[in-house]
């Protein structure tokens, strides 16, 4: 089988076209796996200009929210620990007044306001009981929620972005061998080359489709 193949030129970032290549484009089509990989679809997507602008933008707004994320954790952490220091004063407190004279029956007790204070004791009882609530809520919502969104998602996307920068560097020293190709190439070098080229495409595409939906996300 004869190959055409052109003199290796400069090349933007193009797939190869198939067109040029009608006995290569009939080799490779009994490889096609259209039905067996979802990700097929994109094959015909290109790393463009416009993807590249909005990963950095995205990336920006993901370092600003970051930033912003690290404040409210901090200041989360010192409200959630002035909460329960909080609740500790008012059970101290609570437990004074009752000792002093609310909710105790004798002359003494009844002659200084005894039970007026036992309503007192049931409201900082009750005050303490929500702030507790409220310190629970603190660290469950934003302290825990926003420790995880740091620690694993923001790191889950900057994983993704690093394994897309190397997929793409593979899928570029693919097709800059592709395209070195010359007229004396043996055959089962070319398909060798090409498939090469599919699968690092398959993995650039792979890689750029899960930081897409990691940052959508």
């Amino acid at each position: 089988m004869t190959i055409p193949r052109s003199e290796p030129i400069a090349q933007e970032r193009k797939g190869i076209n198939y067109s040029d290549f009608p006995d290569l484009a009939k080799f490779l089509r009994r490889y096609r796996t259209d039905l067996d990989n979802p990700l097929s679809a994109f094959n015909n997507l290109d790393d463009s200009p416009m993807f590249q602008k909005q990963v950095r933008y995205t990336e920006q707004m993901t370092e600003e929210l970051k930033t912003r994320c690290h404040k409210l954790n901090k200041g989360s952490k010192k409200y959630m620990d002035g909460l329960g220091e909080a609740c500790n004063v008012d059970f101290i407190f609570a437990d004074a007044l009752e000792a002093f004279g609310g909710g105790q029956d004798d002359p003494v007790s009844s002659s200084i306001g005894g039970p007026i204070m036992s309503k007192f004791v049931s409201a900082f009882r009750e005050i303490e009981t929500f702030k507790e609530l409220l310190r629970s809520q603190v660290e469950h919502l934003l302290v825990d929620g926003l420790t995880q969104f740091l620690s694993e998602d923001l790191q889950a996307a900057k994983d993704a972005r690093k394994r897309l920068d190397k997929a793409t560097y593979a899928y570029d020293q693919a097709r800059d061998k592709v395209a070195s190709l010359k007229k004396s190439t043996r055959d089962e070098v070319v398909a060798e080359f090409e498939e090469a080229l599919k699968n690092s495409k398959s993995a650039f595409e792979s890689s750029r489709f899960d930081l897409e939906c990691r940052y959508i996300l």
